[in-house]
Parts: C-alpha cells; structure tokens; sequence
C-alpha cells in the first residue's frame, strides 16, 4: 500500500511539470521584430496619449486644453467637463479675433490672459469681456509676462521696458547694458527671463 501511495504520488508529480512545460512552451510565442518596427514603431500605435496645449488653471485642479476650436476646462481629479470657451465667447469680447488664441500666458479661476500679435489681453470668461490690455511697441525682443505684476518686460536693442496696462514703455536701463545676451545665459543654464 505505502509503495502504490508513492508511486501514485511521482505520476502526479510528473503530470504537473509536464503540464507545466507543455503551457510554457506554447505560451512562447515566436515574433521578429523588424527593424521598421522597431525605430518608426510608435508611428504604428506604440505612440505614448499625451494632453496637447495643456494649461493649469491656477490654485486648482482643473486644466484648460484646446479641442475641437475650443477651450475645454476639465477637472483632472474626476476627468469631468467644467466648462466649454467657444471662439464666439472670444469675439464678443475682442471682434477682429479670427481663431482661438494660441499663446495663452496665464489662467486662472475667472480670466485668459493670452498674447495676440504684439498685445497681452486678460479676458474674463465667466463675464465674456476684456478685463485688461498690455500694448507693446511692435519690434520688441525677449518679452516676458508676469501674471502677478500683470506686466510685460522686453528689450529694445540693448534696452530693458517694462509695459503695463496704464503704461506700454517705462524705461529700466536707458545707458548702454547688453541684456539678454544668449551666451551669458546658456553659460549659467538660465532658460527663462532677461538676463
């Protein structure tokens, strides 16, 4: 009884690892990965999902993204629609506006504040009217909002302004200063700023 009892127990062993091998073995299927597949293969849907024209609304965690010739606020916790900006909402506030805007600067809970040519426009969306204009001279270099200063430094030359909504051209350095030189800044890794 004892060597029926072992030898009962060594077939069931060996039908296991043979199971065992046999999945193992057809599991293993064989693929070529080509070398088209392998260099252009995120081309053919191994491309990473990314969010385009992703901005944060501030203090928040709802992002503003362009879709469909709209801007769409979405609340990332729960991936639901806030609220839908249309390019008719933009032209009841500013009429020449023939697209959406494409340099947007700054979002918060009420306002856009995006660059259009060579002005800075703060639009209020929940009222659908222009809260705020920064003009600039046209052939400005290096500019550079500040949303907390609702400011725009630029350089004219070797110049350093500043425009704000009451003033387009206050005058920081009126002697001969190189700003903004692009060697300085690569040197000391700086990538954002007048320098």
């Amino acid at each position: 009884m004892n060597k029926k009892y072992k030898t009962m127990k060594i077939i069931k062993k060996l039908g296991l690892l043979i199971l065992f091998i046999s999945v193992s073995i057809s599991a293993q299927e064989k693929k070529t990965l080509s070398l088209n597949d392998a260099t252009l293969g995120y081309y053919k849907g191994l491309y990473p999902k990314n969010i385009y024209n992703l901005k944060w609304v501030d203090n928040s965690n709802v992002y503003m993204q362009r879709k469909n010739n709209n801007f769409v606020f979405t609340d990332a916790k729960n991936n639901e629609v806030v609220r839908t900006i249309t390019l008719a909402d933009f032209q009841k506030a500013y009429p020449k506006l023939q697209r959406l805007p494409f340099y947007i600067k700054n979002v918060n809970a009420s306002e856009i504040t995006f660059k259009n040519g060579s002005v800075y426009n703060t639009f209020n969306y929940l009222e659908g009217k222009n809260n705020a204009t920064i003009s600039m001279p046209k052939k400005v270099g290096n500019a550079e909002y500040n949303n907390k200063a609702n400011a725009v430094a630029y350089t004219i030359d070797n110049n350093l302004f500043v425009a704000t909504v009451d003033n387009p051209k206050i005058v920081i350095t009126d002697i001969i200063i190189v700003v903004n030189l692009v060697l300085p800044k690569e040197l000391f890794g700086v990538q954002k700023g007048i320098f």
